[in-house]
C-alpha cells in the first residue's frame, strides 16, 4: 500500500464535544476506482486500480501494471496527483528526483473529487513514458504509448477504515493571580485508518491550539517557537503500546532534521509500514529498517526526511492560537496513536480581572487538525489563596528558642507547584533542601 499527499496537502476531520469523550471520523470515504479496458496505441493494455480521498485529496492502495505492448511492460506503486484530481500520474516507486524514472499518466473527463461516492468517469488522455522533472510535473512518452480508450469505475472502498480520535478528559485548577499557569495536558487517542507503507511520506496534518485567554508558554527560539510541545505516542515514559523503547526525538534535532522546504519545525517522515515504530524516535531512520546513509536510493546521513521524530515545537501565531504545522500524521490502522499537547500556559489573571473567582468562566481549548476543530474544557480558575491574601500561622518561639515557625495555607490542592531546582540538597531522610532562611524553618 502506498500513499502520495498532494499538492493541496492533508486535511483531517477530527470534531469532539466539550467535555465529551465521543469519537468522529477522520479519514472520510475513499473510493477505489479500478481501470477499465484501457488500451494504448500500439495495443498494449493497462490494469489495476487505486484508492482516492477526497477529502484529503491523497492517494493509496495504488497498484497498476501495463503489458502486451511494444515496450515492457511495468507496475506502478505510488501515485501523484493533482489538486481536485483530474490528472493522476504513477510511478513504481517514490523517490527525491523522479527525472528519468518510469510513469504513467491519466487524465479523466471530470475531477475525482466530485464523486465522492464512485461513478464511472472516461479517460479522456494518458500516456505511458518517463518523467522529464524531478517531480515528474512533464513526461516524454513512449512511441505508441499514448492512451487510445478506457475508464474507471469506483466504488466507496470498504477496506480502509477510518481513522477515530477520542479526547481523555483531563481538568485542572488554574491560579488565578497566575500569568504563566500551565494548562491541564490536550489527549487524543486514534486508531484506524491505513497505515502508511514503508518506503512512503507520512501525510503532513497542520494542528492548532486556540484558548479564550492569552498564551504565555515561553519562547524558546526565533519565530514565535515557544515551549508547547506535541508528543506522538508517549516517548520516554511507561506509556503507550511499547513502553519505555521510545526514546525523545525532538523535530530539528541531530538526526531529525527540519532544513526542508518548509522551513524550521517542520519534519517530515518516511512509512516504517508498522504503525508501532514510525514515531520511535530513532535518529537518521528511514523507512523500515533502514539509515540514511546516502546509498540504495536513500538520502545523507542528517538530511531531510531522515529520522523518526515524536516530538514537534509549538509555534504562538497569534495572542491565543499555537500552531503545530505540517507535523507527519499517521493513521494507526488497529493500533492505538497518542497525541499528547503540553506545556501550554496561559495569562489567568488576564483572563477575568474583574471576579478574581472566575468559576463561571472555564478556560476552553479550541483544537483544529488540519482546518477541522472541537473545543474542550480544560478547567476554571481559581484564587490560589482566598481573596488573594496569605493565610499565615505564626508559632511562637518556643522557651529557650530563637525559632519560629511560619505557615502560609494553599487555597487549594496543589495551588502551590513544587521547584524543579533546589539550591540546597535534601537526602530524603529528613534533610530538606532550600530549608535554612534567616534562622527560621519554612515549614
Amino acid at each position: 500500500m502506498t500513499i502520495f499527499k498532494n499538492r493541496a496537502g492533508l486535511s483531517v476531520l477530527l470534531v469532539l464535544g466539550v467535555m465529551a469523550l465521543g469519537s468522529v471520523s477522520a479519514w472520510g470515504n475513499p473510493v477505489k476506482w479500478t481501470l477499465q479496458n484501457v488500451a494504448f496505441l500500439d495495443g498494449g493494455i493497462a490494469t489495476g486500480s487505486f484508492v482516492y480521498d477526497a477529502s484529503t485529496d491523497t492517494y493509496s492502495s495504488v497498484n497498476i501494471t501495463t503489458s502486451g505492448g511494444a515496450v515492457s511492460g511495468a507496475t506502478y506503486q505510488f501515485g501523484i496527483g493533482f489538486t481536485g484530481a483530474r490528472t493522476f500520474v504513477a510511478v513504481p516507486a517514490n523517490s527525491a528526483d523522479l527525472t528519468g524514472s518510469r510513469m504513467i499518466q491519466l487524465s479523466f473527463s471530470q475531477l475525482l473529487s466530485a464523486f465522492n461516492s464512485g461513478g464511472t468517469l472516461q479517460i479522456v488522455g494518458g500516456l505511458e513514458g518517463r518523467c522529464t522533472y524531478s517531480n515528474c510535473a512533464g513526461a516524454e512518452s513512449f512511441t505508441n504509448q499514448r492512451v487510445l480508450t478506457g475508464s474507471i469505475v469506483g466504488v466507496t472502498d470498504s477496506s480502509t477504515a477510518p481513522m477515530t480520535c477520542t479526547a481523555l478528559s483531563y481538568t485542572s485548577g488554574m491560579r488565578a493571580e497566575g500569568t504563566t499557569e500551565l494548562i491541564a495536558n490536550i489527549v487524543l487517542s486514534c486508531t484506524g485508518g491505513t497505515p502508511t507503507a514503508a518506503g512512503q511520506p507520512v501525510p503532513p496534518a497542520d494542528i492548532a491550539v486556540t484558548l479564550n485567554a492569552p498564551i504565555t508558554s515561553k519562547v524558546t527560539a526565533a519565530n514565535n517557537f515557544t515551549e508547547a510541545l506535541l508528543l506522538i505516542d508517549e516517548p520516554n515514559t511507561t506509556l503507550g503500546a511499547i513502553p519505555g523503547q521510545r526514546p525523545l526525538l525532538n523535530c530539528g534535532q541531530s538526526g531529525a532534521p527540519d532544513n526542508g522546504p518548509l522551513g524550521a519545525g517542520v519534519c517530515a517522515i518516511v512509512g516504517t509500514g508498522d504503525p508501532a515504530t514510525v514515531y520511535n524516535g530513532a535518529p537518521n531512520g528511514y523507512g523500515s529498517g533502514t539509515t540514511c546513509d546516502g546509498s540504495g536510493g536513500r538520502p545523507n546521513y542528517d538530511s531531510y526526511t531522515c529520522g523518526h521524530p515524536n516530538v514537534f515545537q509549538g509555534k504562538r501565531s497569534n495572542p491565543t492560537t499555537l500552531t503545530f504545522s505540517q507535523v507527519p500524521l499517521d493513521p494507526p490502522g488497529s493500533s492505538i496513536r497518542t497525541l499528547r499537547i503540553r506545556n501550554v500556559r496561559v495569562n489567568a489573571a488576564a483572563f477575568c480581572p474583574s471576579d478574581p473567582y472566575c468559576y463561571a468562566n472555564p478556560l476552553i481549548a479550541s483544537v483544529s487538525l488540519a482546518g477541522n476543530g472541537f473545543s474542550q474544557t480544560l478547567g476554571g480558575l481559581i484564587p490560589s489563596v482566598p481573596f488573594r491574601t496569605l493565610q499565615t500561622q505564626i508559632v511562637p518561639p518556643s522557651a529557650g528558642s530563637n525559632v519560629a515557625i511560619i505557615r502560609l495555607t494553599e487555597g487549594y490542592q496543589d495551588a502551590w507547584k513544587q521547584k524543579n531546582i533546589s539550591f540546597l540538597s535534601g537526602d530524603n531522610s529528613g534533610i530538606r533542601g532550600n530549608q535554612d532562611l534567616e534562622n527560621f524553618l519554612l515549614s
